[in-house]
């Protein structure tokens, strides 16, 4: 079954667009009568809800679609409450182990001195 929802959206060079977000079983699709916008669940790098005004569409909650390829979309929902976090929450279950296991933080002490050489192997 594909879910419908009524959104607005701005693609990588922040052109808005209002129309209509479609899940499909293997990725989304964002359409309207002039623009059409297809990503594979594969592409995306990550998903969260934007907090800041910049990500923001309107003002109003807005889901960041990182791809893969660097692109970022930004999609707001139109007239449902609630649409950003059930998206965020279906398209973070597409992602996988794969987003979970996709950054590390390592902390460790370092000898005096040896800040030169710990750099020199992170690089």
């Amino acid at each position: 079954m594909q879910e419908t929802y009524a959104v607005s959206w701005s693609n990588g060079d922040g052109t808005p667009h209002a129309g209509r977000l479609e899940l499909a079983s293997d990725g989304l699709v964002l359409a309207n009568g002039t623009a059409l916008e297809v990503v594979e669940y594969g592409e995306l790098r990550d998903v969260h809800v934007g907090r800041s005004a910049a990500d923001r569409i309107g003002g109003r909650a807005t889901l960041v679609l990182e791809r893969r390829s660097g692109e970022v979309i930004r999609v707001a929902g139109v007239g449902q409450a609630g649409i950003i976090s059930e998206l965020a929450e279906h398209l973070s279950s597409q992602l996988g182990e794969e987003r979970v296991m996709s950054r590390a933080v390592v902390v460790v002490p370092l000898r005096e001195g040896a800040n030169v050489q710990a750099a020199e192997l992170l690089r």
